[in-house]
């Protein structure tokens, strides 16, 4: 089996993006288990397979006189189906990445979350920003294959800052349970302290009475 030397580099290619896409659906489903179940990734990757076992074909079963256009289309195919399949993965994991951020604060009041996470505001700023550049990106994804790279490392790259913002959460999160406990226990003591001088204006209002009532 003979390749061409254009075709074997897009093999390579073919191959890192593999690696990289297969990456982000084991996070997809490290994040999300019972929940990811996105029928179209497996069905890319299949299509993919489908294409590149084409040009192996061509290129095994015609050595001498192998169609180089045909093998380059096919395996061209096979590297846009693992786009395909790499950028529907990116928008799972940042949606359940999303979703695990909020998921996770819900329980805390605010002044615990800024308490443990001072940059808390610009994190929640960031969230949305980074949702809305994947968006874009998202619109972006049907591009020309020239282009279709850089979309997809951009992509990755959101995808690792929501990564990182939620890292940082979860690491908070000890913290964040302990100034809620405090918040609780400051505000008993301020309901027990509210009654017990309700309760002190009460008697001595009653005493007051009692000794100026003729």
């Amino acid at each position: 089996m003979h390749f061409s030397q254009s075709n074997q580099n897009k093999i390579s290619e073919l191959i890192d993006l593999y690696k990289k896409v297969k990456a982000i659906i084991l996070y997809c489903e490290e994040l999300d288990e019972d929940q990811y179940t996105n029928l179209q990734i497996p069905k890319e990757l299949r299509d993919a397979f489908d294409h590149l076992m084409r040009a192996i074909s061509e290129a095994e079963s015609n050595v001498e006189n192998a169609d180089v256009n045909t093998i380059s289309k096919n395996i061209d195919k096979s590297i846009g189906h693992v786009f395909r399949a790499g950028f529907d993965s990116v928008d799972g994991a940042s949606m359940s990445l999303k979703e695990q951020i909020v998921t996770s604060l819900k329980p805390y009041h605010s002044s615990a979350i800024l308490k443990a996470l001072p940059d808390y505001g610009k994190m929640k700023i960031e969230v949305e920003n980074i949702s809305a550049e994947i968006a874009k990106h998202r619109e972006k994804k049907d591009i020309t294959f020239d282009g279709i790279s850089s979309v997809f490392n951009n992509y990755i790259t959101n995808l690792d800052k929501l990564r990182s913002i939620y890292k940082k959460i979860l690491l908070a999160l000890p913290s964040i349970n302990e100034f809620q406990q405090e918040r609780r226990k400051d505000k008993i003591k301020s309901i027990v302290w509210t009654l017990v001088i309700g309760l002190i204006i009460t008697l001595v209002s009653f005493l007051l009475g009692r000794i100026t009532s003729p």
